[in-house]
């Protein structure tokens, strides 16, 4: 056990490390020339590629020592960080910062129904049949059952909601299934469904694309919605696409939600109609409505404008529930950049977009302070997290802001 704790110790100073310690490039040093356009290359990719790939090696090496597999939980609320500047939310032309007002806090649904209170860490379930996994009866130990093979739960972040009809809700956790205690679980990703038969925790099926990352998933009318990313495999993933499933009786079916939760981009010609008017002074850059192509990008309004699509792994929440009820929108990162290509004259916000007809209306625009680049962001029951690097390198900083019904308030 002292063993076991002194690498949990070493694990979360390297985390800690991870978050604050990674210099991201000037601005200059991460542009790059596309074969007919340019295009601009963030830090949120090296910053995002260089975190996963450490948490793999690191996961690994804490398996092979017999410790629980350390998920990282995007439904964790964020504490603010103090280790940046608390200042209030500015425009970006200089004026007076956003009034503050009071939140309520998080509407949290009553757990009613006995699964909502499992602990998972100790609890056994009844697997199906699944390809490299164990099944029948699973005892679980902290978040690891099974030895050759084993599985992996992620019990910090659990939903629950009726996926059956029955009146009864369903448990949806993250889970892979692992070949030996060496096995990081790298690429091995899924949901695991789960319901209670009686006094027994019975699995209805893994779910989702094997191998995906699931930052965001959710139950809602007898649907389980996720919004899970490539990790290594390519599926033709386009942002703010959703992957949906409904039970059949017997086993999940796949759904298509792309009419009611837009992708921002198409598989080919312009994406849907995105109204930045909104937040052009909070992003800094023109007004403009737009369509961003393909590739992420779009020319409009005297900028180039670039969708700062995921690159594998990418691990950032997209679908977002602003206050609780349920209704989602969208979170992404967008870029205006105007063609002098000097530094000074690009910016890169977090930008809440809200479904408006067949396109998307911008709710509100966050971005870090002056001289600081978007690095990664985290969001968890109403609370946005940006990571910013300074454009010269230095320290990334965290700033928690807070939804307050209408914007995101320091």
């Amino acid at each position: 056990m002292a063993e076991q704790r002194g690498v949990e110790r070493t694990l979360r100073g390297l985390a800690d490390a991870i978050r604050t310690d990674v210099a991201a490039p000037a601005p200059s040093g991460v542009r790059v020339q596309g074969d007919h356009r340019r295009r601009v290359r963030r830090a949120s990719t090296a910053l995002v590629a260089a975190a996963s790939s450490l948490a793999i090696v690191f996961c690994g090496a804490y398996l092979a020592r017999g410790g629980a597999l350390p998920f990282t939980s995007a439904a964790a609320t964020p504490t603010p960080s103090t280790s940046a500047a608390a200042t209030p939310t500015r425009s970006a032309t200089g004026s007076s910062p956003r009034p503050t007002h009071s939140v309520g806090p998080w509407p949290v649904a009553p757990a009613v129904d006995p699964i909502a209170r499992v602990d998972w860490s100790e609890a056994t379930i009844l697997l199906p049949a699944h390809p490299g996994c164990l099944s029948g009866d699973v005892r679980f130990r902290g978040r690891l059952a099974g030895d050759r093979p084993r599985v992996a739960l992620d019990t910090d972040r659990i939903e629950y909601g009726d996926l059956t009809g029955d009146g009864r809700p369903e448990a949806v956790l993250g889970g892979a299934c692992l070949a030996s205690n060496e096995d990081s679980g790298d690429g091995q990703g899924q949901l695991l469904v789960v319901t209670r038969v009686g006094d027994r925790l019975v699995a209805l099926g893994w779910v989702g694309p094997r191998g995906g990352l699931y930052p965001g998933f959710w139950v809602r009318d007898r649907a389980l919605y996720a919004d899970v990313h490539p990790m290594y495999a390519d599926w033709r993933y386009r942002l703010g696409r959703i992957a949906a499933y409904r039970w059949r009786g017997s086993a999940f079916a796949s759904v298509d939600v792309d009419a009611v939760l837009l992708p921002l981009t198409a598989a080919t010609g312009p994406g849907p109609e995105v109204d930045l008017r909104p937040v052009a002074d909070a992003m800094g850059c023109p007004a403009a409505t737009l369509q961003f192509g393909p590739d992420g990008t779009v020319d409009a309004a005297g900028a180039r404008w670039d969708l700062q699509q995921p690159a594998a792994p990418d691990d950032l929440v997209h679908w977002v529930d602003l206050g609780g009820t349920g209704h989602r929108s969208l979170l992404t990162a967008i870029t205006c950049d105007r063609p002098t290509g000097a530094p000074a004259n690009w910016v890169t916000a977090a930008v809440v977009l809200q479904r408006a007809g067949d396109g998307y209306r911008a709710l509100d625009a966050v971005r870090p302070p002056d001289r600081m680049q978007l690095a990664r962001w985290a969001y968890a029951r109403g609370i946005l997290t940006l990571s910013g690097a300074p454009i010269d390198g230095g320290l990334v900083l965290d700033q928690a802001y807070t939804w307050n019904g209408s914007y995101f308030q320091r």
